[in-house]
């Protein structure tokens, strides 16, 4: 989208302490309304909150949906993927992972069935053309590749 932004990384110091006060001691200066990363500053627009930054950006670059129908599709993608990744993240950041990682496999034909179908044949989450939930889809779907990929790669769409 040509879109212009500065892409600042903030340092995280070595273990045990994992020093962070690169971030803390800039982030009260910023005049964000909720100091947090990561951050988008767009002339005197400031947002934080990776959702917020995604929707942000998508109205400006015409990636909403333009009907009822697309809004629909679109908010029944966005948080049936918030639920998924919700899922996804519980065990991924479980001591008990290897436990949890069996019975998150058996579920996992189930959810991408879902996707799947909710998809059919269209070419996006939404319908006929991109918008920010396929971002949103497109990530949720990487990690899965990654995860399992013997179980997304039996899904066309």
């Amino acid at each position: 989208t040509d879109t212009a932004y500065t892409d600042k990384r903030y340092r995280v110091g070595p273990k045990p302490d994992f020093d962070r006060s690169e971030w803390t001691n800039e982030k009260a200066t910023l005049g964000l309304p909720f100091p947090n990363l990561p951050y988008y500053i767009d002339g005197d627009i400031k947002i934080t909150q990776s959702l917020a930054v995604l929707r942000h950006l998508a109205r400006k670059n015409h990636l909403m949906g333009e009907s009822a129908d697309e809004e629909l599709r679109i908010s029944l993608a966005e948080q049936q993927l918030k639920d998924n990744n919700g899922a996804f993240t519980k065990i991924c950041y479980n001591p008990l992972f290897e436990q949890l990682k069996a019975d998150y496999l058996k579920q996992l034909p189930q959810t991408l069935d879902l996707l799947s179908k909710f998809l059919a044949e269209r070419p996006y989450f939404a319908g006929e053309r991109l918008t920010y939930v396929d971002f949103l889809a497109y990530e949720y779907l990487d990690q899965q590749k990654l995860f399992a990929p013997q179980l997304v790669s039996q899904y066309k769409n």
